[in-house]
């Protein structure tokens, strides 16, 4: 029988089996071996094949921190350690280092798990004290790199002081109102900050009311009105300074482990570790410069193909978006066969509720996803009776988000399926549908009744099995997407197009695509899944006699010219139809607030957002007036920024810095029949009378040159702010002052600036990110 020993040192938090027998199995299965003092025994990060049990002595548990190693825990005699990793397969989350001559028993994964099936209940309290002892030196890894304090004693302390809190999907963890006694941090899941004060009205400051068009929600960004905060990030830690009232709601998207670190305990602790007050209070003001930011953490989502494919078709799917998310960061894929031969267990994927298997699969998940960036839960084909369906419901509840690959016109069938797995995910996990079209498709359709008819956030589409298009969902899915902006300029912006070819031969993909003015225009052209020539080719064809000048009695121009181009270029498109995600702005100048088009036919949306003010008519919507994009949004940056699915945002403007100036002083009044009479019939003074010739003439700001620069400069605010935030990751201001804004015929040569202007820029960016890892 054993008993375990006493060891002076750090406080042992490791709870105590009472009963002996799984204990003394595992010593009768391993091997004895002895560990000098200071001698490492195992290291982080190496995978993990034996578990140790410790006889005599002690083991030093540490982990790699800001400040240098820190050590989280002492294992003393009695103690099992590494049993997680080992069991389950894995890399060890610490590095055990003897503390004085240690004896240990050395014990192989085929043992460890022989053992623990012989001994359930031990084995479960086993499991529970490990997750326990991981956890908290998770919390030390993740709490070193937050507050950034470099006293390594201060963050095994703060560490060794939490306790475990776990919520459903859908609770509340606080409430706006409620004292602030805690801060937590998320050990795995994600919550929700929500009805934060002031925040709207912060971020208005300096971004224009966005409202979707069709919906009269209001959203910021155009996005949904909450922050989200995945593993690793803290809520709550201004409450750790002063007593005062919760500043916002916070609530769990999904399944969430956190680690609570009470007030009380965190003043006792500053009295001897000064670093943590200040490292809190240095992550305090950095969250104030910028509230709505979202913690950069990892996402998890699950897949499930509803559309009737074979097991081929549905293996090339997973491999193909598991090989892209390896190329985004650590990654992993878990489905049941997966799970299966992990735990060496036929069929533990789908075990009942409430039993030891469910244990051992759950510490998988939970180790899996505190392990590495991305996780994609493969639910499986859900064909009736091959369908997990205690599988099915874990991956929902582990879920960021859930992506179901259905039929174009899924029948009762599918139907049924796909409204089973969209009720039984948590209310605020979006659903996104994948429409596995034909390997043939040119033209997807539908995606605007699929959304209303299941009632789900998005509707993306995949061209069969094409890699390109699986990638783009694996990324925008992980929350990995490459996001690019197009600003308006007029001509200028057929500079985009020399950009789109700069990013296209560096390898980066386009993954959703916004524009505003002339910039919406190339962003859907991208949109329709067209490389850089046939866009070039597009935009040349429709480039000639776009100005169809009118009585300005509404505008300059008629704009039936521009629309009949747009017509041919986009015949019949809807925006929630093309390949790639695409949004545009207008500006609604009945409301004074940005309108998203994110549905309905491409050719109105783009008119609305080319609509210079003076230059071209407004658009009717609904009864009030749109018109260009670029009154308010000129760069849309705002319809990416806040976008979790956007993990890169690539910024391309046109529009100049500085406008037009004035090198003559011709007055305070114009009239334009002298300017036109000076130009057609210049006044010429004979040399013999003292003149020059052809007397010189004031240089007059042209009309339109005028209004454009007007338009831009209420955008300029938005553009600044954008900048400063750092949303932007590449921003490539292309000066191109001396291209006329209307010469629409100049295609080429704006495209070919384009391209010389921005290809070292991108090649030095991507040089300098380490080359392009989520980009192949």
């Amino acid at each position: 029988m054993w008993h375990g020993g006493r060891h002076d040192g750090p406080p042992d938090r490791t709870p105590r089996l009472t009963a002996p027998t799984l204990l003394d199995d595992l010593v009768a299965r391993g091997e004895r071996r002895t560990v000098s003092d200071g001698d490492t025994l195992c290291s982080e990060g190496e995978i993990s094949t034996d578990a140790f049990v410790v006889v005599a002595g002690a083991l030093d548990a540490e982990v790699g921190g800001h400040g240098g190693s820190i050590c989280v825990a002492t294992h003393r005699a009695g103690s099992i350690v590494g049993e997680i990793t080992t069991m389950i397969g894995g890399r060890r989350t610490a590095t055990l280092r003897a503390n004085g001559a240690t004896e240990v028993i050395v014990v192989t994964a085929d043992d460890l798990r022989a053992a623990f099936d012989a001994h359930h209940d031990e084995a479960a309290a086993a499991l529970t004290a490990a997750r326990e002892r991981t956890d908290r030196s998770r919390v030390a890894a993740l709490l070193s790199d937050e507050l950034r304090a470099p006293d390594s004693a201060a963050i095994a302390a703060i560490a060794n002081r939490v306790t475990w809190a776990s919520i459903d999907a859908g609770e509340t963890l606080f409430r706006r109102g409620d004292v602030a006694d805690a801060a937590y941090l998320v050990v795995s899941g994600r919550l929700a900050i929500t009805e934060r004060v002031s925040s709207t009205e912060q971020h208005q400051a300096t971004h224009p009311p966005t409202r979707q068009a069709g919906s009269d929600r209001r959203t910021i960004g155009g996005h949904a009105d909450h922050i989200e905060v995945g593993r690793g990030g803290i809520v709550g830690e201004f409450g750790l300074l002063e007593a005062r009232e919760r500043s916002a709601t916070v609530i769990a998207l999904r399944d969430t482990s956190l680690a609570r670190l009470s007030a009380d305990d965190f003043r006792a602790l500053t009295i001897s570790h000064t670093s943590l007050a200040m490292g809190l209070i240095r992550r305090i003001l950095d969250r104030a410069g910028d509230e709505n930011s979202e913690s950069t953490t990892a996402r998890t989502f699950a897949l499930a193909i509803t559309a009737d494919v074979d097991d081929t078709t549905h293996d090339t799917i997973v491999d193909t978006m598991a090989t892209t998310l390896v190329q985004c960061g650590p990654s992993t894929v878990l489905s049941p066969s997966i799970i299966d031969e992990q735990l060496g267990q036929r069929g533990i994927a789908d075990t009942a509720p409430n039993s030891f298997g469910e244990i051992r699969l759950a510490e998988l998940i939970h180790q899996t996803e505190t392990g590495v960036d991305h996780v994609m839960f493969d639910a499986g084909p859900q064909r009736d009776g091959a369908r997990y369906d205690h599988w099915t419901a874990r991956t929902l509840h582990h879920a960021d988000q859930l992506v179901i690959i259905v039929s174009p016109d899924p029948d009762d069938d599918e139907s049924r399926r796909i409204t089973a797995l969209i009720d039984d995910t948590p209310t605020r996990i979006p659903v996104w549908l994948a429409v596995l079209h034909d390997a043939s498709t040119t033209r997807p359709e539908g995606a605007t009744l699929l959304r209303e008819r299941f009632r789900a956030d998005e509707v993306h589409h995949l061209r069969g099995t094409e890699p390109q298009h699986l990638a783009r969902l694996a990324r925008l899915s992980a929350g990995r997407g490459v996001g690019l902006v197009l600003s308006g300029g007029g001509a200028r912006g057929h500079a985009h197009i020399g950009v789109y070819r700069a990013l296209t031969e560096q390898g980066i993909p386009v993954d959703r695509v916004v524009g505003a003015s002339m910039g919406s225009i190339v962003a859907a052209a991208i949109a329709q899944g067209h490389g850089p020539d046939q866009v070039l080719t597009d935009m040349r064809e429709g480039a000639s006699d776009l100005l169809d000048y009118t009585l300005p009695l509404v505008s300059l121009i008629k704009g039936e010219r521009i629309v009949d181009v747009l017509e041919r270029q986009f015949d019949g498109w809807d925006i929630a139809d093309l390949w790639i995600p695409f949004a545009c702005p207008s500006t609604n100048l009945t409301t004074a607030e940005v309108m998203v088009h994110t549905t309905g036919p491409v050719t109105a949306a783009i008119r609305a957002s080319v609509a210079i003010p003076g230059v071209l008519p407004p658009v009717v919507y609904d009864g009030q007036l749109l018109a260009d994009g670029g009154v308010l949004e000129n760069l849309p940056v705002a319809l990416l920024g806040d976008d979790p699915s956007v993990g890169t945002v690539i910024a391309s403007d046109v529009a100049p810095t500085l406008g037009p100036s004035a090198p003559d002083d011709y007055g305070f009044h114009v009239s334009g029949w002298s300017v036109a009479k000076s130009r057609f019939l210049p006044t010429w003074v004979p040399t013999w009378l003292g003149g020059h010739g052809v007397e010189p003439q004031p240089a007059y700001p042209g009309v339109t040159g005028t209004l454009l620069r007007s338009m831009l400069i209420g955008s300029s605010r938005s553009r600044d702010a954008h900048l400063a935030s750092g949303v932007i990751d590449l921003y490539l201001d292309l000066d191109l002052t001396d291209l006329n804004i209307l010469d629409f015929d100049a295609v080429d040569e704006a495209a070919e600036r384009g391209y010389t202007t921005s290809i070292d820029r991108i090649a030095d960016w991507v040089d300098q990110r380490g080359g392009a890892p989520c980009f192949g």
